[in-house]
């Protein structure tokens, strides 16, 4: 991993936005000429990981990012110009959906990205050999996307990171940003805490779980004394979204006033509408120009 993120460092990216958006339609054409890899490697992950994928969604997120602007900029006459931030660290679980989202954010925003990936999925590594492909035909080789499995190396190579994006548990997140100097960002997905006072809401409950177990999705249950639990919670920090199953009015204020978290549901599934989310401002940085006159 070190030689690697060495390399990725010392490689000189320059492209304008018509590279960028070529880059992204051929990765594009490219997915729908592999669509039979594509399938079958969907289908071994099931069989390993009791994963479901769905194409369609990842057809879906290739649309949503390319439609997004691009925010870079090209040249230096204005007070303000807008990069990439360079090298990009991943850490994260593996799946797909989310391997996806970070190789094209990066493309879009001229980084360099390794993903650490805690699972082989196979529909992720060839996600990534599609995009190295396509990098290698429009000659932007120097532009290195990869992924690795485990992050343990990250430790000893941060002086060739300029970021570290770690996605899942915040538990997780907090232990490992002990040992780190290099800036890490940390987004929730795929943990989610749930708290429940009535048995009203079981099947509700079922449901999520067994949707959880089909996507990889950590669901902690809570079923107690409601002060013990936001205490637990908050003392643990263990996730940035929570879901309150609940009749009662003070006990859900209570939640609502008292829980650290930034995103609440109230008697609502989270799940329905469930996917990776990140913002472009993740992968970029303002440079401010002082001009002498």
């Amino acid at each position: 991993m070190k030689e690697l993120l060495k390399r990725m460092k010392k490689s000189q990216v320059v492209f304008l936005k018509k590279d960028i958006e070529k880059i992204i339609n051929d990765f594009e054409k490219e997915f729908e000429k592999n669509i039979m890899d594509i399938l079958d490697s969907i289908n071994k992950d099931y069989k390993k990981y009791n994963l479901k994928i769905n194409t369609e969604e990842l057809r879906e997120q290739i649309q949503e990012i390319k439609q997004q602007p691009i925010y870079i900029t090209e040249t230096v006459e204005t007070n303000c110009i807008v990069d990439g931030i360079g090298n990009i660290v991943a850490i994260f679980n593996g799946k797909p959906n989310i391997t996806l989202s970070m190789i094209l954010n990066a493309i879009k925003t001229h980084n360099r990205m390794l993903l650490c990936a805690d699972n082989k999925f196979e529909t992720s590594e060839i996600i990534v050999r599609i995009m190295k492909n396509v990098l290698k035909n429009n000659n932007q080789s120097e532009l290195i996307i990869d992924i690795n499995e485990g992050y343990q190396e990250v430790f000893s190579s941060q002086e060739y990171i300029d970021k570290i994006i770690f996605i899942g548990s915040k538990y997780e997140y907090n232990n490992i940003r002990k040992k780190l100097y290099v800036d890490i960002e940390h987004n929730g997905y795929g943990y989610i805490t749930l708290f429940y006072d009535n048995d009203d809401c079981i099947t509700s409950i079922q449901n999520m779980k067994m949707y959880a177990l089909n996507n990889l999705i950590e669901l902690e249950i809570y079923h107690g004394e409601i002060q013990e639990d936001i205490e637990r919670i908050n003392y643990l920090k263990l996730n940035d979204t929570v879901v309150i199953y609940s009749k009662d009015k003070n006990s859900i204020i209570k939640w609502i006033v008292e829980i650290k978290a930034e995103k609440i549901y109230v008697n609502k599934n989270p799940l329905a509408k469930y996917k990776f989310e990140i913002s472009q401002k993740s992968f970029i940085k303002n440079k401010k120009i002082m001009l002498y006159n």
